[in-house]
């Protein structure tokens, strides 16, 4: 009997131990992030990222996948390509902020992502707003006021050069509105293409897009040091396939509630990398602020 109760509970504990790994290599997304600001502008680290990214899952996607991409309909794949320019400047406006403002703020607030998908399907479904989002939604911009209000009390604030902290704050926003329409397409096309072809094919085209803009605005793509070239490729392989993918694959065992509870522990996982392995410390406010921001996401998000 012991046996078989062990057996169980090594069964069960598995997708957890998962999760938690999954947890940890999202979270890691923003220390190489900082780690590869010394060198890189931020476009080129979300361009690279995303390449990268997409020449991993090419091999695999083209060998199983080719007859489903290339039966792909025209509206099929003009939702590709704008999820695509919005997960491109997810990337970009989000990497960017790390630049200006605090680890802990920017995770935080990049995170309210599932609150604009609850507010946006709701209006694009021309339904009422439920009152369980505008909760969530009030909740929320409490503590967005608290996470901006610490900024006053961090004087001292000067990442590389830079200490405009509410224009960071500002573009981790647009990184989860921009992230919100991202899914809310993923989830209409998800109905009809698989998941390998589709995360190949928006990845492709949002590198295509993120390249066009570093182009455009004259920034290197070549001549970086090996360490940068390797935060490139450790960014693609953790956080953008390992750690996503997981929780993906945690569906099959855990209820998606679970999955979205341990999904909002990016904020925290994150402060605490920078913690340790940067030295920077979050402000009590920032703390308070982005607590009440994740419980604002859940209460929003949970219905939906």
């Amino acid at each position: 009997m012991s046996i078989n109760t062990s057996a169980d509970t090594t069964k069960q504990g598995s997708p957890y131990l998962a999760l938690g790994f999954a947890l940890l290599a999202v979270s890691s997304s923003a220390i190489l992030i900082r780690f590869a600001q010394r060198d890189a502008n931020s476009l080129v680290i979300a361009a690279y990222r995303l390449l990268f990214a997409t020449l991993i899952l090419a091999g695999p996607a083209i060998l199983k996948s080719r007859e489903e991409i290339s039966s792909l309909k025209k509206n099929q794949w003009l939702l590709i390509m704008l999820s695509g320019f919005f997960l491109a400047i997810h990337f970009g406006s989000w990497i960017s902020s790390l630049a200006y403002t605090s680890i802990a703020s920017s995770v935080v607030i990049v995170t309210s992502s599932p609150l604009w998908v609850a507010i946006f399907s709701t209006i694009l479904l021309k339904e009422r707003i439920p009152h369980t989002v505008r909760w969530g939604m009030g909740v929320a911009m409490i503590g967005a006021l608290l996470v901006g209000s610490a900024q006053l009390f961090l004087t001292n604030v000067n990442l590389f050069g830079m200490n405009s902290s509410l224009w960071g704050q500002f573009l981790a926003l647009v990184g989860a509105i921009f992230v919100a329409g991202y899914l809310i397409i993923g989830r209409h096309l998800r109905g009809s293409i698989t998941l390998l072809p589709y995360t190949f094919l928006v990845y492709g085209f949002a590198a295509i897009f993120l390249f066009g803009f570093v182009l455009l605005l004259g920034l290197p793509v070549s001549g970086y040091k090996p360490q940068i070239w390797g935060l490139f490729l450790l960014m693609a392989i953790f956080p953008q396939l390992i750690g996503h993918s997981t929780y993906n694959w945690a569906l099959k065992y855990i209820s998606a509630v679970v999955v979205s509870i341990v999904a909002l522990g990016e904020p925290i996982g994150a402060t605490l990398l920078g913690f340790i392995l940067l030295n920077e410390s979050p402000h009590i406010m920032e703390i308070i602020g982005g607590v009440i921001i994740i419980l604002g996401i859940f209460i929003a998000s949970r219905k939906q």
